[in-house]
C-alpha cells in the first residue's frame, strides 16, 4: 500500500542531516492521509536518532506531495537538480528542507 525510506544524504550534507530518500502510496490509497503519516514518522524517527535536520527532494509538479511536506514545516531551498538515470526520463526535482527541533 505504501511505503517510505529514509537514509544518509546521498550528496554532501552535514552529519546532523537525513534525506527522506522516497515515498510512495499507491493511487487507490491516495487522498487518506498516509503519506503526511509517512512522513511524520520519518521526522519523529529523525529526532529520535539525534538529527537536527531532515532533506528531500521532490519532482516539480507533483503539487500533492509538495502541499504535503510544506504542511509538514518543510520549505523549499534553491537547489534544483534534473536527473534521468531512474525513469529513463528527465525529472526536474526541488530540494526540501526541515529543521527538527528536539
Amino acid at each position: 500500500m505504501a511505503f517510505s525510506i529514509i537514509g544518509r544524504p546521498r550528496y554532501e550534507a552535514s552529519p546532523e542531516t537525513l534525506e527522506l530518500w522516497a515515498v510512495n502510496v499507491l493511487p487507490r490509497f491516495w487522498q487518506r492521509g498516509i503519506g503526511s503519516r509517512l512522513v511524520e514518522r520519518a521526522i519523529r524517527y529523525a529526532a529520535s536518532k539525534g538529527f537536527n535536520r531532515l532533506e528531500l527532494w521532490c519532482i516539480e509538479g507533483n503539487l500533492p506531495a509538495e502541499r504535503t511536506y510544506k504542511k509538514l514545516g518543510f520549505r523549499a531551498s534553491a537547489h534544483r537538480r534534473s536527473s534521468s538515470n531512474i525513469t529513463g526520463h528527465t525529472l526536474h526535482e526541488t530540494h526540501y528542507i526541515k529543521t527538527i527541533s528536539r
